[in-house]
């Protein structure tokens, strides 16, 4: 499984002539197999995970049209943009386009109580208070994780996830 996972995400980050929000697209995409949210996050067996998109209109397109036949875990992925903190309740997802991170800011006391993956290309990664944050390394677009902040808000990153991040900060 591992291999296969870092096969995905390696194909996803070395394909240099695919736009910077497809390789983000594909990276997002890939978070979903590797994520556990709380079953209570879910009312039915069948309701899609959904990934909401604060700002960044050309990632979502790209995202909505990668997993439009998509399943993970048997739930089919919902791409939906999110322009207010009410909205963010109904996400499993979220991620935040580096243009809208003061909006983010201004939304976090919403997120206190959510089972929420957040996902960003703000930089500094360590300050961007995301769970997971886009960096470039070496020509190549990676991700940092922030486990400890992942668990306070009752997701869980797969191990095998932790093993293909350019770093993971506790």
């Amino acid at each position: 499984m591992v291999a296969t996972a870092a096969l995905s995400f390696a194909s996803a980050a070395c394909a240099e002539s695919v736009s910077e929000h497809r390789v983000k697209s594909a990276f997002l995409y890939n978070f979903t197999r590797f994520v556990e949210w709380p079953a209570e996050r879910f009312r039915t067996p069948e309701e899609p995970i959904k990934v909401g998109v604060l700002g960044g209109a050309a990632l979502r397109a790209s995202l909505s049209a990668l997993v439009a036949d998509r399943r993970v875990g048997g739930r089919p992925i919902l791409v939906v943009a999110v322009k207010a903190p009410a909205e963010l309740a109904t996400v499993h997802m979220l991620f935040i386009a580096k243009e809208e991170h003061d909006t983010f800011a201004r939304m976090r006391p919403e997120l206190e109580q959510l089972a929420l993956l957040t996902v960003t290309d703000a930089q500094p990664c360590r300050t961007a208070l995301a769970h997971i944050c886009f960096v470039e390394q070496d020509e190549k677009l990676r991700f940092e994780i922030d486990v400890g902040a992942a668990n306070r808000s009752q997701v869980r990153i797969s191990s095998q996830l932790q093993k293909l991040a350019a770093a993971v900060h506790r």
